[in-house]
């Protein structure tokens, strides 16, 4: 899967219509993606900012949106919400607001576009005071729609409430997904006094600081859990690794000892190694007889040998468990053998 598309918009989405329809997402997110299948919490992965997703899996979020809300528009609403709302990432949050008016964050409109997505080249054709002119193009081989046009729209309209200026007005004259080369919109905003711009800009850092430490904590709390992901699958791999190896080594003692006692003490021991058992012995079926016979036992040998000395079972016996799981094929467990219907004098409980 291409990944062009920050999960800082799909977080959007999520947030959007987790507000405003009554926290289901079901409808939302079930069978979004075989892509993302494997994804254990489809939830946690769309809000995680560090996750990336393709255009794709955008375009069927909107899609199904527009289906919960019945409004062709409302990729409009989730992008000024994202905004608006303050919902874009601390990072992204200060990068914009470290300039002193509108303007300046224009001018550095693609540097801060890149950071949500990669799914357009942003050409800047005015940007005065109080109005900006910006074409979209939009890169071929995406699965793009109109929806991308209006959530971009949307937050370019919001963008002028971070210098707490009202929404700007924008108007669309050329729209790539109605028969244009690009998308063309004219922002305008409302111009701001020089003193209120300064003094807001001056006192805007303390608001973001609060802000940046806030999320900062929670980023921490977010990398600690990635962390301890992390291990755990380090853990499984180690494990899934140990038993290759001990299969690697079963194979190889096979083909090279010839000694039935000698590969029977390797093999066991190799098997008990991997499976973390204390004990185990190994029955044999004898089929001329038709009997299930003792073979070997690793972790208590001498008990074991005494034990298991000439011991036998009728292939017949279907009360014995032994003889069960070798007849079925089908393992089976006993956690504690004192509250198991078995026969308290088989020498395996005596072992």
């Amino acid at each position: 899967m291409k990944k062009d598309v920050s999960c800082l918009n799909t977080k959007a989405i999520l947030e959007y219509v987790r507000r405003h329809n009554g926290g289901d997402l079901k409808s939302l997110l079930d069978h979004l993606d075989p892509e993302l299948d494997h994804q254990k919490d489809l939830e946690k992965f769309l809000t995680d900012p560090n996750n990336w997703v393709s255009s794709g899996v955008f375009s069927e979020l909107c899609r199904r949106a527009r289906e919960i809300f019945h409004d062709d528009r409302v990729a409009f609403k989730i992008g000024f919400e994202s905004v608006s709302a303050q919902r874009l990432g601390y990072i992204q949050r200060i990068f914009v607001r470290m300039f002193r008016h509108p303007r300046d964050g224009v001018q550095k409109v693609q540097v801060v576009n890149d950071k949500f997505n990669q799914t357009k080249r942003i050409e800047i054709v005015k940007n005065t005071h109080g109005q900006a002119v910006l074409r979209l193009h939009w890169f071929p081989g995406l699965e793009l729609n109109k929806d991308f046009c209006y959530i971009n729209q949307g937050v370019y309209s919001a963008i002028a409430t971070i210098w707490d200026i009202p929404p700007s007005e924008v108007v669309e004259s050329c729209c790539f997904f109605e028969g244009g080369p690009y998308c063309e919109y004219t922002i305008s905003w409302a111009k701001q006094s020089l003193l209120k711009g300064v003094w807001s800009w001056l006192f805007a850092s303390r608001n973001l600081l609060q802000e940046a430490v806030a999320e900062m904590e929670e980023d921490k709390i977010l990398l600690q859990k990635k962390y301890e992901e992390v291990y755990d699958l380090n853990s499984e791999l180690k494990r899934r690794l140990d038993q290759l190896v001990s299969l690697q080594e079963t194979s190889r003692a096979i083909v090279s000892i010839l000694d039935v006692g000698n590969l029977l003490t390797s093999v066991m021991r190799l098997l008990t190694q991997t499976i973390g058992f204390e004990r185990a012995i190994l029955m044999l079926v004898d089929e001329d007889k038709r009997v299930l016979r003792y073979a070997y036992g690793v972790g208590a040998e001498k008990s074991i040998e005494r034990a298991f000395h000439n011991y036998e079972i009728p292939m017949d016996r279907a009360s014995n468990i032994l003889v069960r799981v070798a007849n079925t094929g089908i393992p089976a467990f006993i956690g504690d053998a004192s509250l198991a219907p078995l026969n308290k004098e088989n020498p395996i409980l005596r072992i």
